[in-house]
């Protein structure tokens, strides 16, 4: 034993090049971590190239203001009158839910602009509808009133959570009668990719904190017949939030991973549902009113999908709500890939000692331990939801060998 002690000892010393590169890679991966969380994305989207998620059934049906549309029935803006036919019109289908992504921030101010605001005021409290509000820095803007519950418990403050300034809403006239109002804001990554969705965010004006719901979310607790949310808090900031009997795991910030689904979001043209030809493909279900006409939507880059508009965002999102499916990147992931790279160069290490002589079965065991970490990495994904980055590993095993 004391024999083949000291051999080791002689190899290892004379591989003190190789354990000086593997605590150079560790050191690097501390040092540069904020630098390799780009990486770390793009191996998660990868997750969701091989594998999306398998939902159910969709809950969620784009109606959309598309070119069509605007094609036999103007151009967009539109008359709000006219836009409150096409809310009845979408109602009158049978759907459970209409998430409205328009804001009507301003009165209309033309002849006759206040009756039709009235009737499009009317219209919307006629059915259960989510209206689309805007939250950032907007001087000036003012922070409306909402009837939406929050519970708040943990061990944090709720007052120390990060907040924005100011809101935009419609007007109060027209957001009066409806069932919700809901965040569409997003925030992708430095690289301009989309891969989480705050579900929470915070306003504060005149030192009076205010919660606020994204549209997804509030789409998935009025389809649910919720009446508030019970949010969990601890000191870093933002920890879970309870939708009815569903428990959705938030960042820091309040936000959630977007799931990418593997079927296409439906989606029916609003010049067949204001001609009542949308058949029976709304009822029960909640549908999300866009204009997604060639020029006047916005696109955004999401983990499968190189342009993906606003409103489809806040479908595969409330769809992912509805199923109680989420991922997470454990607390830990960090350092359990900085250790499982340390043991398994330990293991090429005392491999090389032992199969010095039979080089085919080295090369075998130092494959086996670079490829390792991407199907863990994989697995962890498929099985529990969980999102570790297996690449930097494996590249650095690869360097190690």
């Amino acid at each position: 034993v004391v024999t083949i002690a000291g051999k080791l000892h002689d190899r290892l010393r004379a591989k003190l090049g190789v354990v000086c590169l593997i605590v150079l890679l560790i050191a690097s991966h501390v040092v540069f971590d904020p630098s390799l969380d780009d990486l770390r994305g793009k191996s998660f989207d990868a997750y969701q190239q091989l594998s999306p998620r398998a939902n159910s059934a969709s809950s969620v049906v784009i109606v959309g203001v598309d070119d069509d549309t605007i094609g036999v029935e103007g151009r967009w803006p539109w008359p709000r009158n006219r836009i409150a036919d096409l809310i009845a019109s979408v109602h009158s289908s049978g759907v459970s839910v209409l998430g409205i992504d328009v804001l009507f921030s301003e009165p209309d101010e033309s002849p006759g602009g206040v009756a039709r605001d009235d009737l499009l005021a009317r219209t919307i409290a006629s059915s259960p509808t989510i209206l689309a509000t805007s939250i950032g820095d907007y001087p000036g803007s003012k922070i409306p009133q909402t009837s939406i519950g929050w519970a708040v418990v943990g061990n944090g403050n709720a007052e120390a959570l990060p907040w924005q300034p100011g809101i935009i809403a419609s007007t109060a006239t027209i957001r009066a009668g409806a069932a919700g109002l809901g965040i569409v804001r997003s925030v992708s990554d430095s690289d301009g990719v989309v891969r989480t969705v705050p579900l929470v965010w915070a306003a504060k004006a005149a030192d009076q904190l205010s919660l606020w719901p994204a549209f997804s979310l509030e789409l998935a607790r009025v389809y649910k017949s919720g009446t508030g949310y019970a949010l969990r808090v601890r000191p870093s900031g933002f920890e879970a939030l309870k939708l009815a009997d569903t428990i959705i795991p938030l960042s820091n910030g309040g936000a959630v991973w977007l799931w990418e689904q593997a079927a296409a979001i439906p989606r029916v043209s609003a010049l067949d549902v204001m001609a009542g030809k949308a058949g029976d493909v709304l009822k029960g279900k909640i549908a999300i009113l866009s204009v997604n006409a060639l020029g006047v939507d916005k696109f955004h880059t999401t983990p499968t999908v190189a342009a993906r508009s606003g409103a489809e965002i806040h479908a595969v999102l409330a769809n992912q709500l509805l199923d109680g499916k989420f991922l997470s990147e454990p607390a830990d992931a960090k350092t359990v890939e900085r250790l499982w790279f340390l043991v398994s160069a330990l293991l090429l290490l005392v491999a090389s000692y032992f199969f010095a002589n039979r080089l085919w079965l080295l090369l075998t065991a130092g494959l086996a331990l670079c490829l390792a970490p991407l199907l863990a990495g994989y697995s962890a994904y498929l099985q529990s939801a969980q999102l570790y980055e297996p690449v930097q590993p494996a590249v650095g095993l690869a360097a190690v060998a």
